[in-house]
């Protein structure tokens, strides 16, 4: 099954699309100022080399947390 960007951005709330758009510009802002990015699953403070960003969310996650957010196969 393929993932419709689309359909799922259809399906988001209006508070779960900004909350999105939130993670998104606070991730990319961390990463332009050279910053510790913050994991948006653990919440915690990662070197950007250590992290998985979402091209659909836009949100940055450290390895633990993309492969729940990406599913299993996505680290293999």
């Amino acid at each position: 099954m393929t993932y419709n960007h689309k359909e799922a951005i259809e399906n988001l709330t209006p508070e779960q699309y900004q909350e999105n758009l939130e993670w998104a510009y606070k991730g990319l802002k961390q990463a332009i100022k050279r910053e510790l990015v913050t994991c948006r699953g653990c919440k915690l403070d990662f070197n950007l080399y250590l992290l998985f960003r979402c091209y659909f969310c836009g949100s940055y996650y450290c390895s633990k947390c993309a492969q729940n957010h990406f599913g299993s196969r996505s680290l293999k």
